[in-house]
């Protein structure tokens, strides 16, 4: 059983998610080269025990401690569904400054300290060729490592990856193939990639948004524990 705080998991998952600068404020998604995820404007993370926070580099001064003012006065809450009370006050700031285009809520788990060994899943190397079945992903596997997948009829239909550049945590990423989906392949291969980390002394973490039911499912289905709850403007 981890001896964790929920705090204290959510300090992992949000260095594992970010590169910060010195004075703690956020100036990129932690992704391997190539990766053009924008850093959030603002994020905020909720655990049982209380609440973090972290602001993007290049705010203005003066936005920083007004919506860290505002994110202060959130109060603890043992609904880790429930978001910021102060979410639309904190969007109309931000957006004095930056348009918000994107906003987002979702959960945060943890595997458990002994991951099931599963079946049909193998490891595959960065130049395995997927572009037909992710065309997207197949050019930036290079960094994503350790990458496994399973087959189906001799082509890949489900894969699971380090969406983060490990270092003392990690988040994974999963894709399957719309037409094998629903049948379990995402939390094999999920659960293969959790235990190469846990091998390598990275903790993995898994998020979800709030609207995924089928990621929710699969973070269910690998039995992992929720920790907190994040939510992000971008």
């Amino acid at each position: 059983m981890s001896t964790r705080s929920g705090l204290e998991w959510l300090v992992l998952q949000v260095e594992a998610l970010y590169r910060h600068d010195a004075s703690g404020r956020i100036t990129r998604f932690n992704g391997p080269p190539g990766d053009d995820d924008a850093a959030p404007l603002f994020f905020f993370g909720r655990a049982r025990e209380g609440n973090l926070w972290r602001l993007r580099a290049d705010l203005p001064d003066a936005l920083v401690r007004e919506l860290a003012r505002l994110a202060g006065a959130e109060a603890a809450s043992v609904d880790l569904g429930a978001l910021p009370e102060r979410a639309a006050v904190m969007r109309e700031r931000i957006e004095h400054h930056f348009p918000v285009e994107h906003e987002w809520s979702g959960a945060a788990f943890r595997f458990p300290e002994s991951v099931p060994r599963p079946g049909g899943v193998r490891e595959v190397c960065a130049d395995t060729s997927v572009a037909e079945a992710f065309p997207k992903l197949a050019a930036a596997l290079a960094g994503r490592e350790p990458v496994f997948a399973i087959e189906q009829g001799g082509e890949i239909v489900s894969i699971a990856y380090c969406a983060t550049v490990p270092g003392a945590a990690a988040e994974v990423g999963v894709d399957t193939v719309p037409a094998f989906r629903g049948r379990g392949f995402a939390a094999e291969v999920v659960s293969a990639w959790a235990r190469a980390m846990q091998a390598r002394g990275v903790i993995p973490l898994y998020s979800a948004a709030a609207d995924n039911a089928a990621s929710l499912v699969v973070a269910r289905k690998l039995g992992l524990t929720r920790f907190g709850s994040d939510f992000h403007f971008r």
